[in-house]
């Protein structure tokens, strides 16, 4: 019995190692007094927070939610913290310039059909407002705008002249991120546990950032000075370039710091380009609470540039990316992100990666890396059939010699079009396909994703796991 104590105990200890080591870059105020806390059996309540600007986790947001996921396992309690309140300040973290104050509109329209977007560029542009950038959807029967104006080019009044429907002012409004977060649980869950004994909690920051009063803002305010926000290091890089701080984006370390003052935590985890913010609730901990907070930095996934893979530099390869593309574009990253990612987001031991050798095996290393990846997302099946599907089509080349060729007209449907042919036989199987991650185009290496997808160009098919055809635009 006393061995099997012992045993436990070392068992216990060599996990905290590994949530200490592994995958962290830093630990405030140190990785030792961190331990001894563990050690000592304190569970702690700990969180990370999400920015819900985009709609997609990334695999670079997997290197923090497998950190969760190993608190969550030694049973601590984890929050998964939607920052709503945040968002609508705009994290300035990593920019090199102060962010264009947009106002964000939304119209709907039942017609669908040619024109409406050309009639509604023309409203605008005969009052001289240019947009900075415009996108449709199709939602249901509806088609919906998504349109960014600089507000600072225009007086609200001429655009109100040309837009009835006017959803918001600012970046984003409290609404609109938190449709944005609607499916950021379901991915999430792919690696965290929401429903189990000791689930992840979710919260909202916009719950307690938006209640706020001006004496409250005034008390957190107080714990900082103009001098210790002004060292951040973005902001030193402005002041010498000459590019202007908003006060707006200058504020938000103090309002993300308040979220660990609300939820009363003992740790917050974070990438190491939010050391800055989560420094500041530790501040804010200590000055409000006079409580130890604890903070846990990891490393930023990046690619053979050092470039961050996330959505801010354009290069995200998301959490609910189909199997085919999530396998590409692991392969296009250069060789030297395989090491990283075999650390971060594997459980790989160390000593194993360390005797990788990139120079002999790097493209067998990088395809082991891309379905470990695939299999914790997806599964076994669909990392097999993934990596099948890449060494089939981009290293075999096995794409027929000889593939049927289609005729079609620019923004045709491309379901029409097969149906058309009678390459398909009706739309239920073309949607079945579509949303079954089953229809690839090859000129792109990218799945196909919309059942209302319209030509726009020549396209080399892949359908199911064997029909392969071209189809050239006219």
């Amino acid at each position: 019995m006393k061995t099997q104590i012992i045993n436990r105990k070392n068992e216990d200890e060599g996990k905290i190692d590994e949530l200490l080591d592994r995958g962290v870059e830093k630990v405030y105020p140190s990785k030792d007094i961190l331990k001894k806390v563990l050690l000592s059996g304190k569970k702690l309540r700990l969180y990370q927070g999400f920015d819900p600007t985009g709609t997609k986790l990334h695999i670079g947001h997997m290197v923090g939610l497998r950190k969760l996921a190993q608190f969550q396992k030694l049973g601590h309690h984890v929050i998964f913290v939607i920052g709503d309140g945040t968002g609508q300040a705009g994290d300035p973290s990593g920019k090199t310039k102060s962010r264009h104050h947009l106002q964000s509109l939304t119209l709907s329209t039942h017609s669908d059909e040619p024109g409406v977007l050309r009639r509604m560029l023309e409203s605008f542009g005969k009052e001289g407002i240019n947009l900075e950038s415009i996108k449709s959807e199709k939602v249901g029967e509806d088609v919906k705008f998504k349109i960014k104006i600089d507000e600072h080019k225009y007086k609200p009044e001429l655009i109100s002249k040309v837009v009835h429907s006017l959803v918001s002012q600012g970046f984003f409004t409290n609404q609109q991120l938190r449709q944005n977060a609607e499916s950021y649980i379901e991915q999430a869950s792919k690696i965290l546990d929401f429903k189990g004994k000791n689930k992840v909690e979710i919260l909202y920051n916009g719950d307690w950032l938006n209640k706020l009063t001006l004496i409250d803002i005034l008390e957190i305010a107080q714990h900082f000075s103009v001098q210790q926000l002004i060292e951040r290091d973005m902001f030193q890089e402005r002041l010498k370039t000459g590019e202007s701080i908003n006060l707006r984006e200058f504020l938000y370390p103090l309002l993300q710091g308040y979220d660990s003052v609300a939820m009363d935590v003992d740790l917050e985890l974070g990438g190491t380009d939010q050391t800055f913010n989560m420094l500041a609730g530790r501040t804010l901990m200590k000055g409000m609470k006079n409580k130890e907070k604890f903070v846990m930095t990891t490393p930023l996934l990046s690619d053979s540039r050092g470039v961050k893979i996330g959505k801010s530099e354009g290069n995200l390869i998301g959490l609910t990316d189909a199997p085919s593309d999530l396998f590409g574009k692991i392969m296009s990253l250069g060789d030297d992100a395989i090491i990283p990612i075999f650390t971060l987001l594997t459980d790989i031991p160390t000593q194993e990666i360390a005797k990788f050798d990139l120079k002999k095996d790097a493209m067998n290393l990088k395809k082991r890396a891309a379905s470990l990846v695939i299999e914790q997302l997806h599964g076994k099946t669909a990392s097999k059939e993934a990596e099948e599907d890449f060494s089939n089509i981009f290293q075999n080349k096995k794409i027929p010699e000889i593939i049927e060729e289609l005729r079609a007209n620019e923004k045709e449907l491309l379901s029409e079009v097969l149906i058309k042919n009678k390459f398909l036989s009706s739309k239920s199987e073309w949607k079945r396909l579509v949303l079954g991650n089953a229809v690839r185009d090859l000129s792109e290496n990218k799945t196909i994703t919309d059942v209302d997808f319209k030509i726009s160009g020549d396209l080399t098919l892949k359908i199911g796991k064997k029909k392969f055809i071209k189809v050239l635009s006219k």
